[in-house]
């Protein structure tokens, strides 16, 4: 067997684990009656910014897009879309996990700051295995299908473009 396969695996791997960790996280109690109300107001705004900034990147998107294949080939260009969608996935679960850890992280800082600790970061380590996760398996996927290094700039350009619009716009502060 190809070692380069073992790659791609590593990235199901992590993004396993980001579910385990994102599983554990849900299953902390919520707190009061109001730290629940609040922390669902912060989860529906935070999301109703990401997919506004979100439908203003799809054109942006998709015009690089067809800049590189008609440039480039098809190669560099579904290399630059599955960067930018991964990039993206891994915001949603980012910004799903942050806020739906809040109240949770809270409440368990009234038992114990062990345990709010716990909590705080296995909801971070959510967002840090989704972006590990689904890097190595996007580029080595990638790499296996067309056996060509360069499409890796691509798949970073794309997931870049994303970050970095997604970090203009005001970040991961939620």
């Amino acid at each position: 067997m190809e070692l380069l396969f073992f790659t791609p695996a590593a990235g199901l791997f992590a993004l396993v684990f980001a579910g385990y960790c994102m599983t554990s996280v849900l299953k902390e109690s919520q707190g009061t009656t109001k730290m629940r109300d609040l922390s669902q107001a912060i989860f529906e705004g935070a999301m109703a910014y990401l997919n506004r900034q979100y439908k203003t990147l799809i054109p942006f998107t998709l015009i690089i897009f067809v800049l590189l294949y008609y440039i480039d080939g098809y190669k560099l260009a579904v290399s630059f879309l599955t960067g930018a969608i991964c990039s993206a996935v891994a915001g949603y679960v980012g910004m799903i996990s942050t806020t739906k850890a809040n109240a949770r992280t809270t409440e368990a800082a009234r038992h114990s700051l062990n345990k709010a600790l716990g909590v705080a970061f296995r909801a971070g380590a959510v967002m840090g295995m989704s972006v590990a996760g689904l890097g190595l398996f996007g580029v080595s996927t990638l790499y296996i299908i067309f056996r060509d290094p360069v499409i890796i700039n691509s798949f970073a350009f794309g997931a870049s473009a994303i970050a970095f619009f997604a970090r203009v716009g005001g970040g991961i502060y939620t």
